[in-house]
């Protein structure tokens, strides 16, 4: 069984689940924690309690904003208290969903680099894709 929580700096992480959400319905196995705001400062506090709320021999994987921002920070701390928590940060709506919809009998590690290693989630320059598109037109 996994559980998946994006953390994030103000409503970034919110604004995904909503997204998510959105596009391929609501997940009970999701949760969001928008950091500082409303309050939501003891980042200590906050991650600990998010990680204890899971139960230990379920799956956490946790998607975070920025690496080495320090909402990703306090969760690689947790990994080293935690088994079975995997950590990706850099985090986009491709990523999001991808992961969510990860293939729950691939061993959780497996699937989470199966999902990073595939263009689709990767962000894109259009402009060269299309200049790319073009030149490949140009040779019919």
């Amino acid at each position: 069984m996994r559980r998946y929580l994006i953390a994030s700096h103000a409503h970034l992480s919110t604004g995904l689940a909503e997204a998510l959400s959105f596009l391929v319905g609501e997940r009970d196995d999701l949760t969001t924690l928008a950091l500082f705001v409303d309050g939501n400062d003891d980042v200590e506090a906050i991650v600990e309690g998010a990680i204890a709320e899971c139960p230990e021999d379920c799956d956490l994987v946790v998607m975070t904003d920025i690496l080495g921002g320090s909402v990703n920070n306090e969760f690689v701390k947790a990994l080293a208290s935690r088994e079975h928590t995997y950590l990706v940060t850099n985090t986009n709506l491709p990523t999001a969903i991808s992961i969510v919809f990860s293939d729950e009998s691939r061993p959780t590690d497996v699937a989470i680099r199966e999902v990073l290693a595939t263009p689709e989630v990767a962000p894109t320059f259009v402009n060269d894709r299309l200049a790319a598109q073009d030149e490949d037109d140009e040779d019919f």
